[in-house]
């Protein structure tokens, strides 16, 4: 009896999830480490009242009642501070107790909204690639078209003409990114200084920054290469700078940092701006979502494409009235 009593106080004691059991009158009778560690606990819980214990997750006490008013199992999910639990909770038929597990599926998550939204970004750029094939050519023909009446036309007229080319040579802008931001990358693939690429896209906007009186800030903890295409890279980059420099209201900083852990290479690019909203966060890659008045929404998906064709991923954490960062990790 007393090594059965160790086998099970072993296998509670070293699971990998977390475990509360909470007897028929709602007191915790078990939680193993694991669940200590998950909601940051450190006191000894046992004989205490779970739905006092568990006071300020609302929704975790409302999967407890829901168990025992009968649902004989349940299987949900938890957000606790940036942390996302699958949880399931059933009751134990023997003595009507509730046995609760909890998993760690945060990476599950964001792994599962990369992937979809990789899958909006194919369907798109097909989308796009055959939108912006069909609208250059007419844009051509009006434009050539336009240009040969400008120049038959007297003065007031042809003031009118001028207008009307310079909105095709705004949609002939459109239609370009389109394709940019469908088409995969051409050049030629290198090993080119990741440092040197960041000195190249900052030399493009530093003109921009200091007349708004922003300060760029280079931090390189990586001297090494990074096998991709140089223009590519740079486009991206400058992407995200521009996007940066016109989040910032007045005076402020960017802080561009190159780092590596663990064989993979970051860059991370932190402005002193006006920061996304939560609501806003999760459109920001999407074609032709924009919160500007002048912008075309293509920038940053074009981006988001670049870093995908370098097998990178792409992630932004952003605080309202903080600033954004932008965190590039290349495998």
């Amino acid at each position: 009896v007393i090594g059965e009593r160790n086998f099970i106080k072993n296998i509670f004691k070293n699971m990998i999830n977390g475990l509360i059991y909470i007897n028929n009158d709602g007191y915790i009778t078990h939680i193993n480490e694991m669940a200590m560690k998950m909601f940051d606990f450190s006191d000894d819980l046992k004989n205490k009242k779970f739905l006092e214990v568990f006071d300020n997750l609302p929704e975790l006490k409302e999967f407890y009642l829901n168990t025992i008013q009968g649902t004989q199992y349940m299987v949900y999910e938890l957000s606790v501070g940036n942390k996302i639990y699958g949880c399931s909770s059933s009751v134990v038929e023997k003595n009507k107790g509730v046995i609760m597990l909890f998993r760690d599926i945060t990476e599950k998550k964001l792994t599962d909204e990369h992937l979809k939204r990789v899958d909006r970004f194919i369907s798109m750029g097909r989308l796009a690639a055959g939108v912006a094939h069909e609208i250059r050519n007419p844009l051509t023909g009006i434009n050539l078209l336009l240009e040969d009446l400008h120049d038959k036309l007297e003065n007031e007229d042809k003031e009118l003409i001028r207008k009307a080319l310079n909105e095709i040579i705004r949609l002939e802008n459109i239609v370009s990114e389109l394709l940019d931001y469908a088409s995969p990358v051409k050049e030629k693939f290198d090993y080119h200084n990741l440092n040197d690429l960041i000195e190249g896209s900052v030399f493009f906007i530093k003109k921009q920054a200091k007349k708004k009186g922003i300060t760029i800030e280079k931090n390189f903890h990586y001297s090494g290469n990074l096998y991709c295409s140089a223009e590519k890279i740079k486009q991206a980059l400058i992407n995200i700078l521009l996007n940066a420099i016109e989040a910032i209201q007045g005076k402020g900083k960017i802080i561009v940092e190159t780092f590596s852990e663990n064989g993979e290479i970051f860059i991370s690019i932190e402005d002193t701006g006006v920061g996304i909203t939560e609501k806003n966060l999760k459109y920001i890659f999407d074609p032709f979502f924009t919160t500007k008045t002048q912008g075309t929404g293509l920038g940053l998906s074009i981006t988001h494409n670049i870093i995908l064709e370098h097998n990178g991923v792409i992630d932004i954490k952003s605080v309202v009235g903080k600033g954004t960062k932008f965190i590039i990790k290349f495998v």
